[in-house]
């Protein structure tokens, strides 16, 4: 056995029988140290994980068996010491694939790949791999064929598909799959929808790129650019979130102006015409303080911890009086205390005060957390053993950061790793 990180300890075996080749192996823990909370997770029956924040001594027991005789065999582990933790996240941003900013400044990622994984290769990935050429990461966002991430001194690299220049490069290339850096400085945010971009600068203004049929770069046409341009008529940005083919925006002075696709609502205007330039959202007397979108939807979180959606609300969300499409914000029920949101492309993920975790929308996949498949009209607790501190819904997953710097993955398994 080796450990594999602090509080992570992983276990091989292997058997073999010249008369059965069907073996079937399970491991199982006989004991552990008084107090201990630890979990066996057991992949292919030969390959195991012990996760505990306990020292001590654990015994297991491996089992294989060709399906009528079977051998058993005790291993004991002893856990001296749970190690420094070197690879704490600090950040996570999901989509099909997941990517993880480092607090030491590395970036992995993991997933169906599509060349966005940043380790130029285009095979799927179902462990963490390293992004080439990062050591000053401090915000990833990832998008169905390219991720972007942000760099210590503002600076923003981004891979993956160049299709309508969403790269921002101004290059005829296709792709790449390692990070090429853009013509951008002084940058706090960076988002990605779903052929363009979008960047927050440290003076509020916002720039976007790529793909404008919607007008979703908000510079008043329907034009696409390979190099990011400002949004006009718009500024003190503190916050940005962008859809499938729309972007919405949060001010200083606590507005939400949204532009870009507006056939199911996302834009929250009452109407189904999209916007070429940002318009206001009209959210009555709540203020808001959190913004996130995806597909065809948009989220704020308001001062009082409330969520309030509108457009295409995924799930069956509880709250839009049994509606698809919701033209105006509408609040969303059973939502209480909510701190920060994270919307998956038909799920919506929320923290609350108490670093809880709560869920609602299709589960197909289980990447609602609650242990079935059964979709949820309503927020649904999510059962992890730490305070969550981000949240990261993608496609058919959702990740979670816990407190002690590690990740918590659920839902469709070609997207959660390991």
């Amino acid at each position: 056995f080796v450990r594999s990180a602090p509080g992570d300890t992983r276990l091989f075996a292997s058997a073999t029988d010249p008369d059965s080749q069907n073996l079937t192996g399970s491991w199982r823990i006989l004991s552990s140290p008084s107090g201990a909370d630890a979990t066996l997770l057991s992949t292919d029956g030969y390959l195991a994980r012990l996760q505990t924040q306990t020292t001590g001594t654990f015994e297991l027991l491996f089992q294989v068996t060709d399906g009528e005789n079977y051998d058993r065999e005790k291993v004991i582990v002893e856990i001296l010491d749970l190690g420094e933790r070197r690879d704490r996240v600090k950040d996570i941003s999901a989509y099909k694939n997941t990517c993880a900013a480092l607090e030491n400044g590395e970036i992995r990622c993991w997933g169906p790949n599509s060349g966005s994984l940043g380790n130029d290769v285009l095979d799927p990935a179902d462990y963490p791999r390293t992004v080439q050429g990062f050591t000053d990461a401090v915000q990833v966002s990832v998008g169905e064929l390219r991720t972007c991430a942000l760099h210590q001194g503002g600076l923003v690299s981004c891979w993956g598909s160049n299709s309508e220049g969403a790269l921002g490069i101004s290059s005829d290339a296709i792709s790449s799959t390692t990070p090429l850096t853009l013509p951008l400085n002084n940058i706090s945010q960076v988002e990605m929808g779903n052929l363009f971009s979008c960047a927050l600068s440290q003076d509020g203004l916002v720039s976007c790129w790529g793909y404008g049929y919607a007008g979703q770069l908000g510079v008043g046409s329907k034009l696409a650019t390979t190099q990011p341009v400002q949004v006009q008529a718009l500024e003190n940005v503190i916050q940005i979130a962008a859809g499938r083919d729309h972007a919405c925006a949060l001010t200083q002075d606590s507005r939400v102006l949204c532009w870009g696709e507006g056939n199911s609502g996302q834009i929250g205007y009452g109407s189904s015409i999209d916007r070429v330039l940002p318009g206001p959202v009209y959210l009555g007397e709540n203020r808001p303080v959190f913004i996130d979108a995806q597909e065809s939807y948009s989220c704020v979180v308001t001062e009082s911890g409330k969520v309030l959606c509108w457009g295409f609300l995924p799930g069956g969300f509880s709250g839009a009086g049994g509606i698809s499409n919701a033209y105006e914000a509408v609040m969303i029920s059973g939502f209480s205390q909510v701190t920060q949101i994270s919307a998956g492309k038909a799920h919506l993920c929320a923290i609350n005060t108490e670093q809880e975790l709560y869920c609602i929308g299709n589960n197909l996949s289980g990447q609602l957390g609650t242990g079935n498949f059964q979709g949820q009209s309503l927020p649904q607790k999510v059962p992890l053993k730490e305070p969550v501190s981000r949240v990261a819904a993608g496609d058919e997953h959702t990740c979670s950061l816990l407190q002690s710097g590690r990740i918590s993955c659920f839902g469709k398994l070609t997207q959660i790793g390991p």
